[in-house]
C-alpha cells in the first residue's frame, strides 16, 4: 500500500500571519479562517456552506481570530482571491471530512467563475519580464530589447517568477516566451558579464534563467520560441517540457567559439532531446537547427507561422487545463523520478511510496471525479484534493 505523502512546504497568504500555514492547523484556528472566508465570500450558496463547517450556528458579521494572527477585516480581506486562500489551506487540514468540504468550495468558486478569483490577474513587469497571469496561466515574456539577453536581473526575475508558478496550487500551466520577432533570447548577456568580471555571475534561485536548475517543478512549462535561441536562450527552452516555435526560428549554441561551455543545461539536456551525434555536433561547432529540422529530430512539438505562436502555444495550455492538475503534477513528477531508471526498476520506484505527486492522486477525490463525470455526462470538476 501507498505511503501517505506528506503535506508540501508550507505557502504563507494571510498577511501578517507567517506561522498560520507552519504545519497542520490546531483544530481551534480552523474556526478563525473560516470566520475570514465567510466575510470575504462573493455568493450566498459559499456562505451557506462555510457556516455548515463550524461548529455552531456563528453570525456572518465581523472575524473571529486566533490570538497571535493580526487584526484584519472584510473590507481588507477581500482584495484576496478567496479560491487561492482556500486551496492553499488545504495541505495544512489534517481532518478528512474538513479537507473534502473545503476542497470542494475551492473548486466550486473556481466553477463560478467568480470576480474574486481573479483578482490578482493582469501585467506587470520585474527586470526585463512581463508577468501576465491570467486564471491557471502563467505567460512570462522576455522583453530586453534588441536581442532578449539575459543578465543577472532577468535571470533572478525568472528564478522570482518560476517558484512563485511552483508553490501557487492556482496556477497550473505557464507558458515562457518572448518580445518581437527575431530573437527568442540571445543567452547571456556578454556585455554586462564583461563589466561585472570573475564572479559577476548571479543568476538567482533557479539557476541560469531560472529554470534551468529548477528540479522539483512539478507543473508544466511550454517554451513558444519566436526567434532565434542563442545559447543561454537555447538552454532555457530545453529546460521546458514542450517547445513550440515559429517556422523562422533556430536554435544554436556557440559557446566552444567563444571559449565557453553551454553549463546551464545544454550539453546535458540536448543530447538527451536530440541524436547524439547531431547533439555533439551542435555543441562542438556551434551549428544552427532551423525549426523545421528541430521537429524531424523530436527537439520541438509544433512549428507554425510566426504570427499563429501566441495561439498555438495557448492551444496546448487549454488543453493542459482541462486535466486534472494532480495527474498533470504527478505525471511530470513520476518522469522526473524514473526517466533513468529502466521499466522494472521505474515500476517499482512508483509504488514504493517515493513518488508523492503519484500517492497524492491516488488519494485524492479527483481520482474518482473524471469517471463519475463520465457516467454522468458532465464534464469534471477538478478541486486539486
Amino acid at each position: 500500500m501507498a505511503k501517505k505523502p506528506q503535506p508540501a512546504s508550507p505557502v504563507c497568504y494571510l498577511p501578517e500571519a507567517p506561522d498560520v500555514y507552519a504545519g497542520y492547523l490546531a483544530s481551534e484556528e480552523i474556526p478563525s479562517l473560516i470566520h475570514q472566508w465567510i466575510a470575504r465570500s462573493p455568493r450566498p450558496e459559499i456562505t451557506a456552506l462555510l457556516i455548515a463547517l463550524l461548529p455552531e450556528a456563528l453570525p456572518q458579521e465581523g472575524i473571529v481570530k486566533a490570538a497571535d494572527m493580526a487584526p484584519v477585516d472584510a473590507a481588507s480581506a477581500t482584495g484576496d482571491p478567496l479560491q487561492l486562500d482556500i486551496r492553499r489551506a488545504l495541505p495544512r487540514i489534517r481532518d478528512d471530512e474538513m479537507h473534502r468540504a473545503l476542497a470542494r468550495i475551492a473548486g466550486l468558486l473556481g466553477d463560478l467563475g467568480c470576480e474574486e478569483t481573479h483578482k490578482e490577474s493582469g501585467v506587470h513587469m520585474d527586470n526585463g519580464l512581463r508577468i501576465n497571469r491570467s486564471g491557471a496561466l502563467l505567460t512570462l515574456t522576455l522583453d530586453r530589447p534588441k536581442a532578449n539577453a539575459i543578465d543577472n536581473g532577468l535571470s533572478q526575475a525568472l528564478g522570482r517568477a518560476f517558484i512563485d508558478y511552483r508553490d501557487d496550487p492556482a496556477l497550473r500551466c505557464c507558458i515562457v516566451t518572448a518580445a518581437g520577432d527575431r530573437f527568442f533570447s540571445a543567452g547571456w548577456d556578454l556585455k554586462a558579464a564583461a563589466t561585472a568580471g570573475p564572479g559577476g555571475e548571479d543568476y538567482g534561485p533557479g539557476g541560469f534563467a531560472g529554470l534551468t536548475e529548477l528540479f522539483d517543478l512539478d507543473k508544466p512549462v511550454i517554451a513558444a520560441v519566436n526567434g532565434l535561441a542563442v545559447g543561454g536562450g537555447f538552454e532555457l527552452a530545453l529546460a521546458a517540457d514542450i517547445i513550440v516555435a515559429a517556422d523562422h526560428a533556430a536554435f544554436f549554441l556557440p559557446e566552444a567559439q567563444i571559449g565557453l561551455m553551454p553549463d546551464a543545461g545544454g550539453v546535458f539536456r540536448l543530447p538527451r532531446r536530440v541524436p547524439e551525434a547531431i547533439a555533439l555536433e551542435m555543441l562542438l561547432t556551434g551549428r544552427r537547427l532551423g525549426a523545421p529540422e528541430a521537429l524531424n529530430y523530436g527537439l520541438v512539438n509544433q512549428v507554425v507561422p510566426g504570427d499563429r505562436l501566441a495561439e498555438a502555444a495557448e492551444a496546448i495550455a487549454a488543453r493542459i487545463l482541462e486535466s486534472a492538475p494532480l495527474a498533470a503534477m504527478a505525471i511530470k513528477q513520476t518522469h522526473r523520478l524514473t526517466r533513468h531508471l529502466d521499466i522494472e526498476a521505474a515500476y517499482s520506484r512508483l509504488r514504493d511510496g517515493s513518488v508523492l505527486a503519484y500517492d497524492r492522486l491516488r488519494q485524492s477525490e479527483d481520482y474518482y471525479e473524471g469517471a463519475k463525470a463520465f457516467a454522468e455526462k458532465r464534464k469534471p470538476l477538478w478541486t486539486g484534493a
